[in-house]
């Protein structure tokens, strides 16, 4: 469940947050949105290594990039991102931006679409809040960062078939738990998504050398591998 940000949480971000990325939000209401890990590294009391940005449309994506080119240099750009150098603010250095142009979304929509609830949390000013910035996140954001703790959320979205089984190694590896029954709708999901692309391109599959079976052959996963590597690296430019 989504459920409204708490405003003491909304001000330690929003004070944490570096002023040109500020500048981007209130030049941008509704139409900037922080998420991500920014967030949840203000909750767990840890240095940011990065700061994403994601939009609501192309316009706003344009007028965010315009903003942050007169503060930081551009380190890379592709059809999915654009990435921005960190920043010395007061002798103080900031971290590295990227805004997200891939998904295009309302605020509600993004963390909807976000894989696991320790990433379920974005704040962006509104015009309309008496407080200035707005936030939201899961019912459990701040609970299961505290915890590093992995729960899949089972988003709704097209997704590449070991996207999100990447990132929960990725968190793993940095002290998150992953209980057997995440693991398990994590390789749930993959084993979908390895099928669908399969139907997709019109790949037989070979369970041990027979359709149906357990064990699918090398030739027929090597074959479906460079299929999902050459659509990732086709979206991602």
């Amino acid at each position: 469940m989504i459920t409204l940000m708490d405003q003491d949480l909304i001000t330690r971000v929003i004070d944490a947050l570096p002023r040109d990325v500020m500048g981007v939000l209130v030049q941008n209401p509704e139409k900037v949105i922080l998420a991500g890990g920014f967030i949840r590294s203000v909750v767990q009391g840890e240095e940011p290594n990065d700061i994403d940005l994601f939009i609501t449309d192309q316009e706003a994506a344009e007028r965010a990039e315009f903003y942050l080119r007169k503060t930081r240099e551009v380190t890379l750009q592709s059809r999915n991102a654009v990435t921005f150098g960190p920043f010395i603010d007061h002798a103080v250095w900031t971290p590295p931006v990227q805004i997200v142009t891939r998904w295009q979304y309302t605020p509600l929509e993004h963390i909807e679409r976000f894989d696991f609830t320790i990433c379920q949390a974005c704040i962006y000013y509104s015009r309309i809040s008496l407080l200035g910035y707005e936030g939201l996140q899961a019912e459990w954001f701040v609970e299961d960062s505290l915890n590093k703790k992995l729960v899949y959320t089972r988003p709704v979205r097209e997704e590449e078939p070991l996207g999100s089984m990447h990132r929960a190694i990725k968190f793993v590896s940095r002290g998150y738990s992953l209980s057997g029954e995440q693991f398990a709708r994590l390789a749930e999901r993959m084993v979908y998504r390895v099928l669908r692309v399969a139907e997709e391109e019109n790949i037989t599959l070979f369970w041990d050398g027979h359709p149906g079976t357990t064990e699918m052959d090398d030739a027929t996963m090597n074959k479906i591998w460079r299929t999902w590597s050459w659509r990732a690296g086709r979206g991602s430019g």
